[in-house]
């Protein structure tokens, strides 16, 4: 399998790169690497936001036989400085915005700006028939990709080659028909396998992709730009929908893509409700993005599950209800230099092995997956299992709630108990809401505590961050709003 080039197109706003000069750009990308004596196999580490530079990279990068490392540049300057030195990164090439992430202590690496990229780029004059040989087939691997996840702790790199990426592409592909003139927005960062994924999708199917424009709201990027596919999580497609005038625009798309966390349940019934085609899913860094999506064809209960097994993907549910998968994506290890020295080889092929997910679910006769939650998000009271997915999953079908999060707080009696921290919406009452939660959960999982929902939900990206939930609650710098006994 290859790079197919012949019918993309990418846009930075207007500004698009058709097939032609994208092979002049890692032509001369790589002319540019040379001068610097980097090597098969040399990690690249890049620090940006998303833009069309960083595409470019990394199309040059792992067609070149080099490692492709984006870091999310809203780490700490010293989680940074600790992933690049524990991940063996021999290059940096960093947004200028970004150089304060460079500290002192690792400026001995080679590093430059991304700024030396798009300067080449914009002043290359593009010409046919430049030959590439690629070498991507004799490096190791092609990318490590940092982990993320709704409990923050130490991303790992995970190492994929090329082939898995591919692979990836065409199991979803064969679910969600992506072709010539159509334009996937790419709204998610680089740097995570959810944005990455579209630029793959990309390249396999002819298609195009386009970088959103900063001064635009989302909504005005889908429509000044004619898009067709867009990825959302939950929160951007319930901002999307809290418009009306919205729902028109958005019913021009092809398909719109949810993932990244559950869904609440009222926003797969509205959007259902105005016939916008959207598709749920579950994936992981691990197995290069999408494990299960929804069929097109899917019926509204359907669509309030995690999606339906891939072609060529498998998933197995074990006696403690845990997700294990695998499959042609399935990633080849977290990042281990004395393992990776050890293997001489590329690092492509079915993986054979089960990857345990730490994920909990259940599979219908139908082939639908629906995750229950984190096991290590498990909230154990009095001997009972609480699992805060489902607690968040009822609470979020209330109609008063915009947004909530469930953690544990430490409880003499009970050992833990579990806590909510809510957005409510205008004339919420709290009787009717606790009368509500008393009707659809058992007894010892009705949260004790109701707390007011900070404004700084996600430090480290797109995803709630639960652990800064759970320092906020041990720092006692919060506002209680009610508690289950006061009503």
């Amino acid at each position: 399998m290859s790079m197919n080039i012949d019918d993309i197109n990418l846009w930075q706003c207007e500004n698009q790169f058709d097939p032609e000069q994208l092979i002049t750009c890692i032509y001369h990308i790589n002319e540019f690497f040379k001068e610097f004596d980097i090597e098969l196999n040399h990690k690249i580490a890049i620090i940006s936001r998303n833009n069309i530079y960083m595409a470019l990279l990394y199309y040059t990068i792992t067609e070149m036989g080099y490692v492709f490392v984006p870091i999310n540049y809203n780490y700490p300057n010293d989680l940074i400085k600790e992933l690049i030195l524990e991940n063996d990164i021999d290059i940096i090439i960093y947004e200028e915005k970004f150089e304060n992430k460079i500290t002192k202590s690792i400026r001995n690496l080679l590093s430059f700006k991304l700024e030396n990229i798009k300067d080449l780029v914009d002043n290359i004059n593009f010409v046919k028939n430049y030959n590439i040989l690629t070498r991507r087939n004799q490096a190791k691997f092609s990318t490590i990709i940092f982990t993320s996840g709704s409990s923050f702790q130490k991303p790992k790199g995970v190492v994929h080659h090329l082939d898995h990426h591919l692979n990836s592409a065409l199991n979803s592909s064969k679910n969600i028909k992506f072709e010539y003139g159509d334009r996937w927005l790419l709204t998610l960062p680089l740097y995570h396998i959810g944005g990455l994924a579209i630029l793959n999708r990309m390249t396999l199917n002819h298609a195009g992709a386009v970088f959103p424009d900063e001064n635009l709201s989302l909504i005005n990027n889908i429509e000044k730009y004619k898009i067709t596919h867009i990825s959302l999580v939950a929160s951007q497609f319930s901002e999307l929908l809290s418009k009306k005038e919205n729902v028109k625009i958005l019913s021009k798309l092809k398909v719109i893509l949810l993932g990244g966390s559950a869904i609440p349940d009222p926003l797969i019934e509205l959007a259902y409700k105005n016939k916008l085609k959207i598709l749920t899913s579950y994936g992981s860094t691990e197995m290069g993005s999408q494990i299960c999506t929804s069929e097109p064809s899917a019926t509204l209960e359907q669509l309030k599950k995690s999606g339906k097994i891939l072609d060529q993907t498998e998933i197995m549910i074990d006696e403690n209800s845990e997700i294990l998968v695998r499959g042609n994506s399935l990633f080849y290890c977290y990042y281990d230099k004395e393992k990776i020295n050890k293997f001489d080889k590329p690092v492509i092929g079915m993986k054979k092995d089960w990857f345990k997910t730490n994920d909990r679910g259940v599979i219908d006769s139908d082939g639908y997956l629906r995750v229950l939650g984190r096991i290590d998000n498990m909230i154990i009271s009095g001997g009972e299992n609480i699992q805060p997915e489902e607690i968040e999953k009822v609470i979020n079908s209330y109609i008063g709630i915009e947004s909530n999060l469930v953690i544990p707080i430490e409880d003499d009696k009970w050992g833990q108990r579990p806590v909510a921290f809510i957005k409510t919406k205008i004339n919420f009452n709290e009787t009717k809401f606790l009368d509500y939660l008393k009707n659809n959960l058992p007894k010892y999982s009705v949260p004790d505590i109701y707390i007011n929902w900070s404004t700084e939900k996600n430090k480290l990206g797109f995803k709630v961050n639960r652990a800064f939930f759970k320092d906020l609650l041990k720092s006692n710098d919060y506002e209680v709003l009610f508690t289950k006994n006061q009503t």
